[in-house]
């Protein structure tokens, strides 16, 4: 009977460092994940920043630069996101991915322009200050759109 009640005891506190371990791996990973996210999240914030200070050089500017500027940032995110479905993507799925890239940028343009300036609740104020809204909406897409892609790259390990 002490054998058996030793060997229960035994299994018990074996199973009980079992536990122990998995919760501490489980908390590792947590971190880990934590850490990652707040790595991608930094990554993405100094690539935007860079486009923005690249698209918007003048302190002072008026309502069409800020829509041109606005552009010309996206544009520089769309490059970028270009090169990470190079790093990211086979051969093969790069092409599709650019593709698909492409148009859900001049699609998510048009669904906010339209949203913007062509709803029925215009009635002259809408226009040029909406453009700039139209254009940050895009900004915040391929921002999401970068993130995500950074996120693949840290999980996989590079």
């Amino acid at each position: 009977m002490k054998k058996i009640v030793l060997s229960l005891l035994l299994i018990l506190t074996l199973s009980a460092c079992d536990n122990k371990q998995e919760a501490s791996s489980s908390t590792l990973k947590e971190t880990t994940l934590e850490e990652i996210i707040l790595k991608a999240k930094d990554e993405t914030q100094a690539i935007s920043d860079k486009c923005y200070k690249m698209a918007f050089i003048k302190k002072e500017y008026s309502t069409l630069y800020a829509i041109n500027a606005a552009i010309k940032q996206n544009d520089c995110l769309e490059k970028v996101l270009i090169e990470e479905i190079r790093e990211v993507f086979s051969i093969g799925e790069q092409r599709e991915m650019q593709e698909v890239l492409q148009q859900t940028r001049k699609t998510s343009d048009r669904f906010y322009e339209l949203l913007y300036n062509e709803n029925k609740y215009c009635e002259g104020q809408c226009g040029l200050m909406a453009q700039i809204a139209q254009q940050s909406k895009v900004t915040e897409l391929l921002e999401k759109m970068l993130y995500d892609m950074i996120m693949i790259k840290l999980n996989k390990g590079e």
